[in-house]
């Protein structure tokens, strides 16, 4: 079987499924949709990876959840969990192009790509999180697993 003839693609943008977990009377239910998004330069890309790897290990030191003991846990997020979102918002911001029209309204339209409604995508935190996750399973292949950001109770000393 012989391979197609590549072609340099004019616009660099690729789509890639998202899987969205969408929070429904007391459970997680899958919902996906298409998102178009742009390739980067090389330098671009190891930035995003090696930004992304240091907030994974952030995250897996507990670094993101240090909180004051008296500070509830409803409340203002840390500073480095705040580092973590904007990253999240502005790299979508910056590689998401655009969707297909399987992303719908409210009504179950074909919801039009805009930054507007880019913005109102990226404000819901399961989207914002799965198109994060979908990006960088384009980027590499993987996502590191997710840990918990529930504090940890303390255990015995062994």
């Amino acid at each position: 079987m012989s391979l197609p003839n590549f072609t340099l693609p004019k616009d660099h943008t690729f789509e890639w499924s998202v899987k969205v977990w969408v929070p429904i009377d007391g459970e997680k239910k899958p919902a996906k949709f298409t998102a178009v998004f742009k390739h980067v330069s090389p330098q671009r890309r190891l930035e995003i990876l090696e930004t992304f790897r240091d907030i994974q290990k952030a995250r897996a030191e507990d670094i993101l959840d240090e909180r004051p003991a008296d500070q509830d846990e409803e409340t203002e997020a840390t500073p480095k969990h705040r580092d973590h979102l904007t990253f999240e918002a502005d790299l979508m911001m910056e590689v998401m192009v655009g969707w297909k029209d399987n992303l719908r309204n409210e009504m179950g339209e074909p919801l039009e790509f805009s930054p507007e409604h880019r913005q109102r995508l990226l404000e819901f935190d399961p989207a914002r999180t799965a198109c994060m996750e979908a990006y960088m399973r384009a980027l590499n292949g993987r996502v590191p697993e997710k840990n918990s950001s529930r504090r940890r109770k303390p255990g015995p000393k062994a």
